[in-house]
Parts: C-alpha cells; structure tokens; sequence
C-alpha cells in the first residue's frame, strides 16, 4: 500500500499544469489607458509596496491625487476635523475610474453636508466593504493593463472537468498497480482529487506583481518609500454621522455585549433616524447554524447608536445611510413597529 502514493503527487502536479493553461487571464485593458513607471500616482506605489494588496490608507492618497486634478478640495470642520468636499464650481473630472469611485462615495456619504470628514470615507461608515471591494478592483485594473500586476482567476468549468478526469484517471492508476478492492480504489481517486482541486483553488487565483512591478516596488523601497499607515481607522464600535446637520462620531455597541447595560434603556423609543451600520451574528447549534441580522440607527441626538435585530427581508432591504423612522424596545432590541421611510429625519421621543 505504501509503495502506491506516488500517483497522488504526480496526478496534483499534472492536473494544476493543465487547469494552469486552461484557466485564462484576466483582460489587461479594458478601456483603461496605461501608466508609465515614472508616473505612476501614490495610489499605485501603495499597490506595489503592499505586494498587489491595496491599504485603507490608499484612499487618502486617492484624495490628494483627485484634489491635485481639482476635483475636490480639503478644508477643516469645527473641532479640528479634517474634511473633503467636491470642489466648487466647474471642475474636471477624475482621470481614472478609482477616482470616479472616491468622488462618488464622496457625494453619497456627505448628502446634504458642504463636505465629510475624511475619517467617514473609511471602514465601518456606509457600506465600506461592498465600495472597497469595487475600488480596489479599480485600481488593479489600472495596474494590470500598466503591466505591473498579473491577474487570474479560476475557469469552473475546466476545474469541474478537469476534476473527473483526474478522478478516473487515479481509480485507473490504482487498479493497475495493484489496488483491488473497488472501495480503496474508489477512496484513494477521491483523495487525489480532493488533494488537486484544493491545490488548484490555492494556485491559480493569482494577483501578483509581474516583474516590472516588482523592480518597480524595489525602487520605491530603495528611495526609502514604505507603505503608508492606516490613518483611516478601522473602528468597528464607532461611525460618523450627519443626522441633526452636524458631523459627531456615534458609539455603536456590538450585540452580545449589552445585558450589563440593559436598565440604562428605555422600554420604547420612537425617533426619525438614520442607519448607520448593519451586520449578522452567526450562531452554531447542535442541529444548524442561526443568523441573526441587526441594525444601528442614530436619532440625530444621542452619543450612542440604537441596535434592532431585524427579520432577514428588512435587513435586505435596508442600507447604511437610509432614514427610516423606528419604533422599538431597546432593552430586548425589538423592533414594536414595521420601519417606515422618514419624511423629516431627526429628533428623538421616549
């Protein structure tokens, strides 16, 4: 039995070969026009410093480079607090699709407001994730087609295929070198296959730096660049909101860490508000996995976030800088009444 594990290697080794060749690459260009190295913006030498991984901090470099176009300009709110704001007046456009996203997100998260502060661009304020998954495509975009970062993605299909033939192909080897039982056979192809679709998932997804970006980064770093630190912090207990026409950071206690508070709460609060973040809670039991879906709402007063569990079909239809109006106990975190679309958010009662 020993003397038969050499397939195992020799199948994992074949079949990432082959799904290697079938799986294609990811289009370089796609309308985006390429840099050259010696201009690359501060946005794409993070890139290369963080080795084809994007910081938080990008972002602030993508604010420099779009107030260095005109798009937007920097200015100080009451407090000390750094903020941005579209620019005033006719202003160009940002050159590149990134810098699109920022000014979006720019315009989304301060609604009414002249500008938002730089710190509510970050995580755990407005959908952050969804933006920043689509941000950071944005900007590999730009580096792909630059000739800097090298991009792949798994084809299902040839994995899927190529899965049955190792699998067969291993049940064959087996049998011909000894193996009888059709059960260890059986077991032993399945291992191989198990082994080599594992490998092929860790393998082939790639985002790395082609040789230009890497010789690219290694000057940067000999010029004494580093990638930049976070100033954008990632508070998960806090987030910015503009409720009440005032920039303030509101405390949000995560669920699970209340019952030592609960006589601090009101029995029934009703206020018009704003949802400033959402999330689930999974649980496992001994028979399934429990989600639970909750919410925080700012009334536009308070220092600390009301937290609601809510039914799956209202979290699903809610998003972070919606304005409902909610009625709820927020000693048992149950909403009392449906949520409804506010006509004029703000103030608080109960």
């Amino acid at each position: 039995m020993s003397a038969l594990w050499w397939p195992l290697p020799i199948g994992t080794l074949l079949f990432l070969a082959v799904m290697r060749w079938l799986t294609p690459r990811i289009p370089a260009c796609d309308g985006t026009e390429p840099l050259t190295v010696a201009e690359l913006p501060p946005v794409m030498v993070q890139l290369l410093l963080g080795k084809g991984r994007l910081p938080v901090a990008a972002i602030e470099d993508a604010l420099e480079e779009l107030a260095s176009e005109g798009s937007v300009r920097f200015l100080e709110l009451p407090g000390g607090i750094r903020a941005v704001a579209p620019a005033e007046g006719p202003a160009p456009r940002p050159s590149r699709r990134y810098g699109e996203l920022v000014l979006r997100r720019i315009e989304r998260r301060r609604g009414a407001m002249d500008a938002v502060p730089v710190e509510a661009l970050g995580p755990g304020n407005g959908e952050f994730d969804a933006w920043w998954e689509e941000y950071t495509a944005a900007v590999g975009a730009v580096a792909a087609c630059s000739g800097l970062l090298r991009r792949r993605e798994p084809a299902p299909d040839a994995l899927s295929v190529g899965a049955v033939v190792l699998g067969f192909s291993s049940w064959l080897a087996y049998g011909a070198l000894g193996m009888s039982s059709f059960a260890e056979r059986t077991a032993a192809a399945l291992g191989a296959t198990t082994v080599a679709v594992a490998a092929a998932f860790a393998v082939l997804p790639e985002v790395r730096l082609t040789r230009a970006g890497r010789e690219a980064a290694a000057r940067w770093r000999k010029a004494g660049g580093s990638p930049r630190p976070a100033a954008l912090p990632a508070d998960r207990d806090t987030a910015w909101s503009a409720l009440g026409g005032r920039w303030r950071k509101v405390e949000i206690e995560p669920a699970g860490r209340r019952d030592r508070k609960k006589r601090e709460y009101p029995v029934a609060v009703s206020f018009d508000g704003e949802v400033l973040r959402r999330w689930t809670v999974t649980r496992d039991t001994d028979h399934s996995t429990v989600r639970t879906y909750y919410a925080a709402f700012d009334d536009g007063d308070s220092p600390q976030a009301w937290t609601f569990r809510l039914a799956k079909q209202q979290y699903d239809s809610l998003s972070a800088g919606d304005r409902p109006h909610v009625e709820g106990d927020p000693q048992r975190r149950a909403l009392t009444a449906p949520l409804r679309r506010s006509p004029d958010p703000g103030g608080i009662s109960g």
